[in-house]
């Protein structure tokens, strides 16, 4: 039915605030403060705790520290095999994907 071809909006909203994080962490290549990319995003760090955990969850972001992050392993790898640009950001969305769609779905 309709409700199988288009994602449900709590899930296009997930997927949203999860690819605005992964926008700011990864323009920091040195890492970034929680407070920072909450700033940054203005996303409640209640909200962004959880976001960050699912993307720690599936290596798209990683601890540098306490309270900072960097670019995950699932990101860099990505960036490095298409060197072009083309397919990082349709492989990244699928990571973003499953790693919400878990938290989201199950619900």
């Amino acid at each position: 039915g309709p409700s199988e071809e288009r994602p449900a909006p709590v899930a296009m909203e997930a997927v949203h605030r999860a690819l605005r994080v992964l926008e700011v962490v990864g323009r920091y290549s040195g890492g970034v403060s929680l407070a920072q990319i909450a700033r940054e995003t203005r996303l409640p760090q209640l909200v962004l705790a959880r976001v960050m955990e699912q993307l720690v969850r599936a290596n798209l972001a990683a601890a540098a520290g306490p309270g900072a992050y960097v670019a995950g392993r699932a990101l860099l790898l990505t960036e490095a095999a298409s060197g072009d640009g083309r397919g990082h950001l349709r492989e990244t969305l699928a990571w973003v994907r499953d790693a919400v769609g878990a938290a989201v779905y199950v619900a």
